[in-house]
């Protein structure tokens, strides 16, 4: 009997690790030197591992395909975003062209309105009669007036 404890090594690593993922029913006999069959409460404990790693796989998968949602809405914000700066670089181009032509627009306005002023003022200019005198210019009374468009301001003085 003395001996028997003596030759009995204790059991390895790797022999305990079999002793709880192995089920109980399909334990060899010679498993009987690790401990024997697994007892009620190692394999309910099993069952539990399992039960959990079950669940857990389930939720991993469920946060997997959260996760593949999450991917695609914002491959479609980035999509979104994307577009929108192509457009606002687009108005900020077209906005500094409408601001050179409204400078442009500008600028010939100006000379327009410089231009029918003048015109204005020399239809004025055509359009003077003087009270007491008779319409052409007779004999004598002083120099002819000039014929035709004056050709500044300062000739409708003269006439």
């Amino acid at each position: 009997m003395g001996r028997d404890k003596a030759n009995k090594q204790p059991p390895s690593s790797q022999q305990k690790i079999d002793q709880f993922t192995t089920p109980a029913g399909q334990r060899e006999e010679g498993d009987a030197a690790s401990g024997g069959p697994a007892p009620d409460g190692v394999s309910a404990i099993l069952q539990a591992i399992q039960a959990s790693q079950s669940a857990v796989e389930t939720k991993i998968g469920e946060v997997r395909e959260d996760v593949g949602l999450v991917r695609q809405d914002l491959r479609n914000a980035v999509s979104r975003i994307t577009e929108v700066e192509t457009r606002v670089s687009q108005t900020e181009n077209d906005l500094a062209d409408l601001r050179s032509k409204v400078a442009q627009l500008q600028t010939r306005t100006g000379e327009l309105h410089r231009r029918a002023e003048d015109a204005e003022n020399r239809s004025r200019c055509n359009n003077l009669r003087f009270i007491g005198f008779p319409e052409g210019s007779p004999q004598g009374i002083g120099p002819a007036p000039p014929t035709g468009r004056p050709k500044t301001t300062n000739d409708c003085a003269l006439l």
